[in-house]
């Protein structure tokens, strides 16, 4: 597991993950999308510490022009469990009931 979870702030964490593209999940998969609002994708993730760490990105336009950018870091074995999380939870799920640990990012803030 990436060390960034085992820290209790959540800005030093992303401050940790320094990141490089393993797999783009895309964003779409098993019959459902893999992001939250209006556009999105999921990529999995490795951190130079050696964690995996599936990565959900999703946007959701305004009315008034303005974009809201999310994102969601959740810790993963490698490419067979951000597999296990595509076929398991579509964006909102993802977000909303995803068991472990994992942070989260509204527009560059994270928590």
């Amino acid at each position: 597991m990436c060390e960034a979870f085992l820290m209790d702030d959540p800005e030093k964490a992303r401050e940790h993950m320094k990141l490089r593209m393993v797999e783009n999940c895309g964003s779409y998969a098993y019959g459902h999308d893999l992001y939250v609002w209006d556009k999105g994708v999921r990529w999995l993730g490795r951190c130079a510490c050696g964690g995996y760490i599936l990565i959900q990105e999703s946007g959701n336009h305004g009315a008034f022009g303005d974009e809201s950018k999310y994102e969601d870091y959740c810790p993963v074995s490698g490419a067979d469990g951000a597999d296990e999380l595509k076929r398991k939870y579509d964006g909102f799920e993802l977000e909303c009931n995803y068991p472990g640990r994992y942070f989260c990012a509204t527009n560059g803030k994270y928590h």
